[in-house]
């Protein structure tokens, strides 16, 4: 389905533009923000290539519209999924680094009492 919607990408310099507004959000909210703006200037590049090809019935165009707004609305979902997993993944990562710091201190108060207990010993 994406293949399809890529068929309304007109040139390389789009292209770039749309993978550079994915790449540069501060959080999710901004990039669901710009995922349902670019959605929405393809759809419309979709409704100006199905206006420009003309001829159609009303019928073909309804269902070819319905037809990408699905697609569309699938995509919506896997973005939102995609979020979603995201964001499980940077709390893991929080809680894993937050379990990292921990046994770094533990080792290192270890690592204290124990030149400490042999400190003693020598003496």
């Amino acid at each position: 389905m994406l293949c399809y919607l890529e068929n309304f990408i007109k040139s390389q310099e789009d292209s770039k533009s749309i993978a550079k507004k994915l790449n540069d959000y501060e959080n999710l909210e901004t990039l669901v923000e710009m995922m349902h703006t670019i959605f929405d200037e393809i759809a419309s590049r979709v409704d100006s290539v199905l206006q420009q090809r003309g001829g159609n019935t009303d019928e073909d165009e309804s269902g070819r519209y319905q037809q990408l707004e699905r697609i569309v609305q699938k995509h919506e979902s896997e973005i939102r999924n995609h979020i979603r997993t995201q964001h499980q993944m940077k709390i893991l990562a929080e809680s894993l680094q937050a379990r990292i710091e921990e046994s770094e201190l533990e080792r290192t108060n270890l690592l204290a009492s124990t030149k400490s207990m042999i400190s003693v010993k020598e003496m």
